[in-house]
């Protein structure tokens, strides 16, 4: 178990993964549909379409993602947590850029927001991150944004300014593993 700050950028990639917290507050959200590359098991590169979501600042709390493979024709999962039941404190994100496949959750959008804007026009408000939006493809831009009870298949997350976390643990078992269900 790790305990304080991390200052680097997170980029968690490969397969599809999970991601569930109980409850996320951000400013700045930004949103777009595109598409991203795709390497299958063979080697070759397709297209696939994500939604991809931007913070500028976000707290999170008991958040969990897990991410499976094949060793030597068995399944294994490594599951990241951070935070839990028993923490108290948030986990805090200086900025975060999140691809999904598909994502579900309670949603309460904040101050001025913007739905079905172009995505090329889509900005992480008061932030360098871009999301590279596709002209005439759907965009959302809203000052803040809660999410409560999100569960969603993700491609990779991004934090590029750092994150601040009470508790980090990471567990590497065989077999098919998923995160708890958020409460």
């Amino acid at each position: 178990m790790m305990n304080g700050a991390l200052a680097t950028t997170i980029t968690a990639t490969q397969a599809k993964g999970t991601l569930t917290t109980s409850g996320l507050q951000g400013t700045g959200l930004g949103a777009v549909v595109k598409p991203v590359p795709v390497k299958d098991s063979s080697g070759k590169v397709h297209q696939s379409w994500v939604a991809r979501f931007g913070l500028q600042h976000a707290s999170v709390k008991d958040l969990c993602i897990t991410e499976k493979a094949s060793l030597l024709g068995q399944v294994v999962t490594l599951m990241v947590t951070v935070g839990g039941p028993n923490t108290p404190a948030d986990i805090e994100l200086g900025g975060v850029i999140l691809d999904a496949y598909k994502a579900d959750a309670r949603i309460v959008l904040k101050g001025t927001t913007a739905i079905n804007k172009n995505g090329r026009d889509v900005a992480v408000a008061g932030s360098p991150i871009t999301l590279d939006g596709q002209p005439d493809e759907f965009g959302l831009q809203s000052e803040a944004a809660e999410l409560q009870n999100v569960t969603g298949t993700i491609s990779t997350i991004q934090v590029p300014a750092g994150l601040s976390a009470p508790s980090v643990r990471g567990t590497f078992a065989f077999g098919d593993r998923n995160c708890p269900t958020p409460s």
